[in-house]
C-alpha cells in the first residue's frame, strides 16, 4: 500500500519559544491509521525527541493501527507498542509529553492520549 508521508507528520517546532518534537497522524491518509512505516517514522521522532531531550506534542487523528497490515505492526520489540514504551519512559525521564486528540482516537490511537 502507497502511504504519503507514511500518514504521520514528524517536525521540531517552537511553541512559545521552547523547541519541541510535534507527532501528528495525517487522517487525510488512511485514516490516520498506522502501517509499518508509519510505526517507523513515529518512532525514529521519539529517538530524536529523547536524545535532544525535546518535549513531545502530539496531535492525534488516529483509527489506530491498519488492520490489514497488523502482522507489521505488531511484529516485535521496535513496533507498535514501542511508541508507548517511548512515552512512559520519556515522561520518567521529566521530558513533557502532551496530547491533544483533535478527532478520531480510537483502538490504538487512543493509547497516546
Amino acid at each position: 500500500d502507497y502511504v504519503p508521508c507514511g500518514g504521520v507528520i514528524t517536525g521540531i517546532g517552537r511553541i512559545q519559544g521552547v523547541e519541541a518534537m510535534i507527532i501528528t497522524n495525517d487522517a487525510t491518509v488512511k485514516g490516520g491509521t498506522y502501517y509499518p512505516i508509519t510505526v517507523k517514522k513515529h518512532l525514529r521522532a521519539q529517538e530524536i525527541a529523547r536524545e535532544n531531550r525535546l518535549p513531545c506534542v502530539y496531535l492525534v487523528d488516529s483509527g489506530g493501527a491498519n488492520l490489514p497490515n497488523q502482522a507489521g505492526i505488531f511484529a516485535d520489540k521496535e513496533h507498535f507498542g514501542r511508541i508507548f514504551y517511548n512515552q512512559a519512559t520519556m515522561s520518567a525521564m521529566g521530558i513533557p509529553q502532551i496530547a491533544i486528540v483533535l478527532g478520531s482516537c480510537t483502538a490504538g490511537g487512543a493509547y497516546v492520549p
